[in-house]
């Protein structure tokens, strides 16, 4: 439920941004560094989560498959925390991750949330879609 104008600054974002915070130099992508439409995944070949490596950054944080991975590299920490509302790995779980700009350690969190209301509102707006409706149920206990 998003206005117009949230839609417009989602859709105007760029595909990847560097920021820096304390000294700790984060690239934040959508995909890869280098394409952001490329889905890595967990199991991707290690030759290309190496190519994910910055020598000029501390932290790449990527996104787009939902699945969450850790990678140390040479120079930097390669980190997809997965999905605040969409997890591949457990519908009704919110991954996210917090990062100590002092001492660049970071801790991957997992929420639980109710996906009642979500549900219902697929059924009721996307009901040709069920695919989303099978990721919020997803390896639910």
């Amino acid at each position: 439920k998003l206005t117009s104008e949230q839609l417009k600054i989602l859709i105007s974002a760029p595909d990847q941004l560097k920021v820096e915070i304390d000294n700790v130099k984060i690239l934040m992508c959508h995909g890869s560094p280098w394409d952001p439409n490329q889905y890595l995944y967990p199991d991707t070949e290690k030759k290309v989560l190496d190519k994910c490596d910055d020598v000029n950054s501390d932290f790449v944080l990527i996104g787009h498959s939902h699945y969450p991975f850790i990678v140390r590299n040479r120079f930097s920490m390669l980190i997809n925390v997965g999905s605040v509302g969409q997890s591949r790995s457990a519908g009704g779980v919110a991954s996210w991750l917090l990062i100590n700009t002092i001492n660049k350690t970071f801790e991957a969190k997992a929420t639980p949330y109710s996906t009642e209301l979500l549900e219902d509102e697929i059924d009721i707006f996307d009901p040709e879609i069920p695919y989303l409706k099978e990721v919020l149920k997803r390896n639910r206990t």
